[in-house]
């Protein structure tokens, strides 16, 4: 797969962590010259020092439109929806970017731009999935190809008490992108331990959609 990502910041660099980069080509989209220089020492990802936000780059410096997935992780709202807006209007199959306004992922879900992660909307749906007593899995954003699901934990649960590299499901087709653990959003690392009551949001091939309960309930 072919992943564009916008931002470099520390949520940038765990997602990058837990891709298997040999099996994807990734690009890395930041301003900031130090972060570009470090992502470069630590990862094998293309790196693109400049400004989300000059449309120009997206025809230009790179072709936007041979991208599978465009990833926003900036921390700035207005550049993350102006990314989701340019990926739909390019035809990006997978769109996702993290926002902080729920306001704003109302938004972006009414426009069909792609898939909003944000804090406020996994607490609900957490405390919503505790008071109700299920914990299945809730699916956030669908391609042709891939959705983005979100799943709470329970004790029972195969991933419950277990480090994600001491899990077994096929990594080339799920991605674990984050945990909500009650309180902040969490970039998992491959030594994370998963814990009952967080909520799992991942990147699921359409393919193991209806298998995700054998690898992980």
């Amino acid at each position: 797969m072919r992943i564009l990502v916008i931002g470099g910041g520390k949520t940038a660099r765990e997602f990058l962590k837990l891709l298997d980069l040999r099996k994807h080509a990734v690009t890395v989209i930041e301003k900031d010259p130090h972060v570009c220089s470090e992502l470069t020492k630590y990862f094998d990802v293309s790196i693109i020092c400049r400004d989300a936000t000059e449309g120009g780059l997206y025809l230009s410096e790179i072709d936007i439109r041979e991208y599978d997935a465009v990833i926003a992780l900036t921390n700035r709202d207005e550049v993350n929806l102006f990314i989701l807006m340019l990926a739909k209007a390019y035809g990006i199959p997978i769109r996702i970017a993290r926002v902080t306004d729920s306001a704003l992922s109302a938004t972006i879900n009414k426009l069909d731009l792609g898939s909003a992660i944000v804090v406020p909307e996994v607490i609900a749906r957490t405390i919503h999935d505790q008071l109700a007593g299920t914990a299945k899995p809730f699916t956030m954003f669908a391609s042709k190809e891939y959705e983005l699901m979100e799943m709470t934990v329970s004790d029972t649960d195969k991933i419950a008490n277990k480090k994600l590299n001491e899990l077994e499901y096929p990594k080339d087709k799920i991605h674990i992108l984050a945990v909500f653990d009650g309180e902040k959003l969490i970039t998992p690392s491959e030594d994370f331990e998963i814990k009952p009551n967080q909520r799992v949001i991942m990147l699921i091939s359409k393919d193991l959609k209806d298998e995700i309960t054998k690898y992980f309930k």
